[in-house]
């Protein structure tokens, strides 16, 4: 705020008081000048804004009296006002914006100068006017905005008076246009600092080019200067607004201003040399202002890269040295364009990339901006590009452009000692970024060169703490690709970690990452890979002579194969290796020497393949079997494994029963069969539910009797046999090949429940098979019944029975087979009593199925009913609920038949009422529910108004009198209302009568 100013007394009423009291006050200020330099010392702005006033007064008098005796004061006036200008300038700042005792000196020599003028100036004398005019004009604009514009409004007079004397291309041209263009400048920026953005941009377009052109570099410079600063104070803002819509605004608002400020940089440049720096600064905050902006304006973008282009080139050409901050400036904006277009070539990318890390002093905050550019650039544009027809795949030109900048950030900090403490930060990164890689070998060759760099680095070594958390990354990959079951990739990801750049770890890791490879190797049958690695490790270690061993086992394996294709080979060679293996016990090779000798006899046409060959299939099976019993045995190869060799021996069974041999293969079908079996239940807690099914399916089709009913199932192996006259049942065949057939229907009913919810158009096909299987599961158990005549084992299976049946109604109600499901339930109802329980679960899952025909669910309902009287009462609350049921059903059809049936149910449950109408007990599943006593006596009543209606006299009388009894068992039951309206109507029908 400018000083309070004194207001004018009557001392000062003509011009020579005037001139007295400011020359009093000079003599005053002077002396205190030069101790105020560079403090606001309120007295002396006090003193040099009177002095100021009173020059303004003494110009004002001097216009209305014409004294000759004037002339000599203007002289020293001018004098006086020369001096304080020159005295100011020790006053300056020489950091930071003029203080207000600087702006006040400047103003007072200001007016005192412009008091000192003659009536008419000549055009130097408005030329240097306008010019201290807008230099105290600026010197106030950051002190006291409104001195500034009161100072360049009355600068304008000058402006103008200036503007109608011609321009001439004299010495004094020059000067002129400084003083405009200062002029216009003062206006600009004091319009802009109060905030009047639309006229600071009037007052900018004021400054015309010519001037400009006629200006000395050392005078367009702060002209432009301050052009630019205003623009990147509008691109920053007045506040801290982030809104994008906002920051798009100024960004376009201040690229205007940029560009003025560039075309006068340009067109200055073409006559004289302007200051490097200069140029740089605003092709910098063009190309940022460009970038911002364009996501509004697309070629904006372009533009930027032009600017920054323009930049490199102003650069290169500049003379001074220290611009290594602004070349590294450049590249991080390049990038950032680079990042935006997503259509950048790699090498693009890896001439901004590598120079910039060359080139850069590696700090923590650095170094993290480069790993967060990298895995941002890897993100946005990773897109693995794969040739068509499962050629090689291509790695994407981002992936290429991370990988290498990641290894040379890593050669960088190798590079001198300081920087050493960010090589385990950029190896974690590189690790985890080209796993991701859809080229295995790429990702190898580069953490190789990337982990060799390290290793022979002279002066540095990967200490034991990054070097553990590097190698349980590398780890914990190699097992995902091992579980993947990518073998190859696998080993190679544990190889990494023998490399010698881990050597603080050598002692822990090398020879279990050895061991993983190994193991990985073993699985990819690559034995010779996985013998070179183990024969690294120690021999005092166990783990590694395990592998060892089964390394070796798998060796002998090979070489077996390898024998057997030999042109001189002869089937005693295996015979040989079948005893070494038996003596030794060494199950992993006995398994692929007996396999090859059962090939052997499928080839040989003079050895009988049925005799011979199911001996060895025995052999295999029985091994396979024990191998499984084995801790830590692999049950996911072994299993399916052993169901290869059941398969295999049935399909020798069903060849030599079709030609007429089925007495040679009764003890190995006995064998078969039993075996299967028995695996097959010391499998259920171990085994994977659909390898106990496979295998009781096996034991059902080898042991079984022929398919009753076509299935495609199983084979049709006893189909043949039991047309054979010497091939007859054993006692407790049937009981064993219906407990096979029961448990494998159950594995399939589970895994068909588990699939309900899938979009599968064979899903019906498959339910529809169980079914079928389930039927032959009634008819083996009728067949049974009439052949064998034993009640005992009968009994054994009626609890098999009652469960399949169950399976058979859910299966059949989702396929909606309601025809084939009535018939499933009398053919079992017709060969052994079913239980209530299972009418129970039966009934609510027809309940459930809102398809389920009225005929199929009342048939089930009235067999309930029926089995409440025939085997004992099941639930009250249910027997309620089903009879609730019934009677609604009947009612529904309205015909005389069905409500007499109807009649007969209600009178069931008046007998089941009498028994459990009071529940001294407390139970609430044995007393009949009070919901359904009202539902009774409601229906009966409203059944018997019905029926009156209809002038059947005899029924309704029944259903009143149903009405009647049932109030005996309900709480405050209408008894009377009922009796008075059974009487009024028999009577009013008599009398009609």
């Amino acid at each position: 705020m400018s000083p309070k100013r004194r207001k004018p007394n009557d001392e000062f009423k003509d011009i020579h008081s005037v001139y007295a009291k400011i020359i009093e006050l000079l003599l005053v200020v002077q002396p205190s000048l030069a101790q105020a330099a560079n403090k606001n010392t309120n007295e002396v702005v006090r003193t040099l804004h009177e002095i100021a006033k009173l020059a303004e007064t003494f110009t004002t008098l001097r216009v209305s009296e014409h004294d000759d005796s004037v002339a000599a004061l203007l002289d020293r006036l001018d004098t006086e006002g020369v001096g304080l200008w020159n005295s100011a300038t020790y006053l300056k700042s020489s950091n930071g914006p003029p203080t207000s005792t600087f702006a006040a000196a400047r103003y007072a020599g200001f007016r005192l100068i412009e008091a000192g003028l003659n009536d008419n100036p000549s055009e130097k004398v408005l030329v240097d006017v306008l010019e201290l005019s807008s230099k105290v004009g600026m010197a106030f604009i950051d002190t006291d905005a409104a001195m500034a514009d009161k100072v360049l409004t009355d600068a304008a007079k000058y402006q103008l008076a200036l503007s109608r004397i011609p321009a001439e291309q004299t010495e004094r041209a020059q000067a002129r246009a400084r003083a405009v263009v200062l002029y216009w400048t003062a206006r600009m920026e004091a319009e802009w600092k109060q905030g009047n953005l639309d006229m600071a941009l009037h007052m900018m377009r004021q400054i015309e080019d010519k001037q400009i052109e006629m200006m000395d570099p050392q005078n367009v410079e702060p002209v432009v200067g301050r052009i630019v600063d205003t623009a990147k104070s509008i691109a920053k803002g007045r506040n801290s607004d982030k809104d994008e819509r906002d920051v798009v605004d100024r960004a376009l608002k201040a690229l205007e201003w940029m560009t003025r400020a560039f075309s006068i940089v340009d067109r200055h440049q073409k006559t004289s040399k302007l200051s490097s720096s200069l140029r740089r600064m605003i092709l910098r905050n063009m190309a940022r202002s460009y970038y911002t902006s364009s996501i509004r304006v697309l070629e904006n973008l372009d533009k930027a890269e032009e600017a920054l282009n323009e930049l490199a080139r102003v650069l290169n050409e500049a003379e001074d040295t220290a611009k290594g901050e602004e070349y590294q400036q450049l590249r991080w904006m390049s990038l950032a364009i680079y990042k935006k277009r997503n259509n950048t070539s790699a090498e693009k990318y890896l001439s901004v990339w590598l120079p910039l890390i060359d080139n850069a002093t590696l700090t923590e905050d650095l170094v993290q901006d480069i790993l967060l550019e990298l895995r941002a650039l890897s993100k946005s544009q990773y897109v693995a590009l794969l040739h068509c027809r499962g050629m090689k795949p291509m790695l994407s030109h981002s992936f290429v452009v991370v990988t290498r900048a990641l290894e040379h950030l890593i050669s960088r900090a190798l590079q001198e000692n300081e920087f050493h403490q960010f090589v385990d930060n950029v190896l974690v990164s590189l690790i985890l970024h080209v796993k991701a890689s859809p080229s295995h070998e790429d990702a190898m060759t580069s953490l190789t060169k990337a982990l060799d760099l390290i290793s022979t680095s002279e002066d540095y070594r990967l200490e034991r703490i990054p070097s553990t958390a590097c190698l349980t990354i590398i780890w914990q990959i190699g097992d995902n690709c091992y579980t993947q079951k990518q073998w190859r990739d696998a080993a190679d990801w544990f190889t990494l970690g023998t490399n010698a750049a881990f050597e603080a770890v050598a002692d822990i890791a090398q020879s279990k990452c050895r061991r993983k490879a190994a193991l990985c190797h073993i699985q990819n049958k690559d034995y010779a890979k996985a013998g070179v690695l183990i024969g690294q490790c120690s021999v005092n270690e166990a783990a590694s002579c395990y592998l060892g061993f089964v390394v070796a086992a798998h060796q002998a394996a090979h070489h077996v194969d390898m024998m057997m294709k030999a042109n001189d080979f002869d089937r005693r060679m295996l015979l040989m290796a079948t005893n070494f293996a038996r003596e030794t016990q060494n199950h992993p090779l006995l398994q692929p020497v007996l396999a090859g000798l059962l090939d052997t006899l499928k080839e040989d046409k003079e050895v009988d393949i049925h005799a011979q060959g199911l001996l060895v299939i025995r052999c295999l099976a029985r091994l396979v079997l024990q191998m499984t019993e084995e801790p830590g045995a692999n049950l996911k190869k072994l299993i399916p494994m052993a169901l290869q060799h059941f398969r295999t021996g049935n399909a020798l069974v069903l060849d030599a029963i079709q030609k007429k041999k089925g007495a040679i293969v009764m003890r190995d079908l006995s064998w078969l069969w039993r075996v299967a079996y028995n695996s097959a239940v010391n499998g259920l807690n171990v085994w994977e539910d659909g390898d106990v099914t496979e295998m009781f399916l096996i034991a059902r089709d080898v042991g079984g009797p022929p398919r009753l009913i076509p299935s495609p199932y199983g084979s049709q192996l006893m189909a043949a046999s039991f047309k054979a006259s010497d091939l007859k049942p054993e006692p407790d065949l049937y009981e064993h090949w219906i407990m096979a057939s029961f448990a494998a229907i159950s594995g399939q009913a589970f895994k068909a429940r588990s699939q309900q919810d899938e979009e599968d158009n064979q899903q019906k096909a498959r339910l529809y098979n169980i079914a079928i299987d389930i039927d032959n599961l009634f008819e083996l158990a009728r067949d049974m019944r009439s052949k064998e005549n034993n009640d005992q084992a009968m009994a054994h299976i009626v609890t098999v029975l009652h469960l399949s049946l169950v399976y058979q109604v859910e299966i059949l109600s989702s396929i909606q087979e309601w025809d084939h499901l009535s018939r499933s339930i009398e053919a079992v109802r017709a060969m052994i009593p079913i239980s209530t329980s299972t009418y129970e679960a039966i009934a609510d899952i027809l309940w459930s199925e809102k398809s389920c025909p009225v005929t199929v669910l009342f048939d089930c309902l009235e067999a309930i009913l029926r089995a409440t009287t025939q085997q004992g009462m099941l639930s009250i609350r249910k027997f309620s609920k089903w009879l609730r049921a019934i009677c609604s059903i009947l009612l529904s059809r309205g015909q005389f038949e069905d409500r007499s049936k109807a009649l007969v149910y209600m009178n069931q449950a008046i007998d089941v009422l009498k028994i459990h109408g009071s529940n001294a007990t407390g139970d609430l599943d044995t007393e009949y529910p009070e919901d359904e006593r009202h539902w009774l006596i409601s229906t009966a009543f409203n059944t018997g108004v019905q029926v009156t209606s209809g002038l059947q006299i005899a029924e309704a009388r029944q259903w009143f009198e149903v009405a009647t009894i049932l109030c005996q068992f309900i709480r405050d039951s209408p008894r009377e209302r009922i009796e008075e309206t059974y009487h009024g109507l028999l009577s009013q029908y008599n009398d009609a009568g």
